[in-house]
């Protein structure tokens, strides 16, 4: 790491550490930014100052990337025990709910809205439309899969690396693919 990142590493560091007035000065533009940056031990403190609900002893990696998120972050809600990995891009034009214990690989994509913008499309039929995301407790999202709007991952539940889903996931399934599909059950903790 540069000593320019370094620095600046440390300089947002020292602002979110000395005061909540530092961060209302940032607004939430700023925050957006200081997500990128900030680092586990004080992401969540900005994720609340924004209104996010964040549990507790959760490790939430920088870079954040928050979308459709201007007007803050109220619509994301994550449990106790959380962690979510590096690069995780996360739209808030729907609530986005994190039960205890969940697990968000690097790179995963969560998003809650649907709009092909100017695109002929539209004069097609394609409306834009929202749906929250909620993700059950002890559910697992892997490496760069991909959650669609509405979906809700069932407690306990394994979403394989890469995978595209796009309906809801039963507790305790193993699912992959693109689009994902259940590959198999899986053995409740403490069965064996």
């Amino acid at each position: 790491m540069s000593g320019v990142v370094r620095l600046l590493k440390w300089i947002v560091g020292r602002l979110v550490d000395r005061s909540d007035l530092a961060l209302q000065a940032f607004g939430v533009g700023g925050a957006l930014k200081l997500l990128m940056l900030a680092g586990t031990s004080r992401n969540p403190r900005i994720l609340r100052r924004f209104g996010a609900s964040v549990g507790e002893h959760c490790m939430i990696h920088s870079p954040l990337l928050l979308h459709n998120a201007e007007q803050g972050f109220g619509r994301l809600a994550v449990g106790d025990r959380c962690h979510i990995g590096k690069d995780v891009f996360i739209d808030l034009a729907e609530r986005v709910t994190l039960e205890d214990r969940v697990t968000i690989s690097m790179r995963a994509t969560l998003l809650t809205h649907f709009d092909v913008g100017q695109s002929p499309l539209k004069d097609q039929g394609q409306v834009p439309s929202v749906s929250p995301i909620v993700v059950r407790t002890g559910a697992y999202i892997g490496a760069g899969a991909i959650i669609l709007a509405g979906v809700e991952i069932g407690s306990c539940a394994m979403v394989a690396a890469g995978a595209v889903v796009t309906r809801d996931v039963p507790a305790q399934c193993l699912v992959a693919g693109v689009p994902a599909r259940v590959l198999r059950s899986l053995e409740p903790a403490g069965a064996r």
